[in-house]
C-alpha cells in the first residue's frame, strides 16, 4: 500500500460522521442504508456522501438486497483487519447500545 493510499484511507475516518457509520457497519455488517440513517439521524443525502467516501476509500463494500442496498467491511484492503482489531478493543459510548438494534433487514 502506498502512502497517497494510507493517508485516503485515515482522511476517510477523520470525519466524525464517516468515523461513526464505519464504526456502525463494522457492529452490525451486512447493514442496509435505512438502518444507517435511523442510528445516526443524520438525513439520508449525509448518510449516502459519508458511504461513499467510506466504498471509494476500500472500507467498505455495496451490495443489492432487492431494492436496499447493504454495507459490508472490505477486507479485502490489506489495512483493514488490524484497524478493526484496534476498533473492537475501543470504548465508544455512543456504540453501547447498537447490538440491541433491530435491523430492518
Amino acid at each position: 500500500m502506498q502512502i497517497s493510499e494510507l493517508s485516503e484511507l485515515f482522511s476517510a475516518l477523520s470525519n466524525e460522521k464517516r468515523l461513526f457509520v464505519f464504526l456502525i457497519i463494522m457492529k452490525l455488517e451486512p447493514v442496509c442504508v435505512c438502518d444507517i440513517i435511523k442510528i445516526t439521524e443524520l438525513p439520508q443525502s449525509s448518510v449516502s456522501r459519508a458511504l461513499s467516501y467510506l466504498r471509494l476509500s476500500g472500507l467498505v463494500v455495496s451490495s443489492r438486497d432487492g431494492t436496499r442496498v447493504c454495507y459490508s467491511i472490505d477486507r479485502t484492503n490489506p489495512v483493514v483487519p488490524p484497524l478493526l482489531d484496534f476498533l473492537k478493543n475501543l470504548n465508544i459510548p455512543e456504540l453501547k447500545d447498537i447490538n440491541n438494534f433491530k435491523k430492518s433487514c
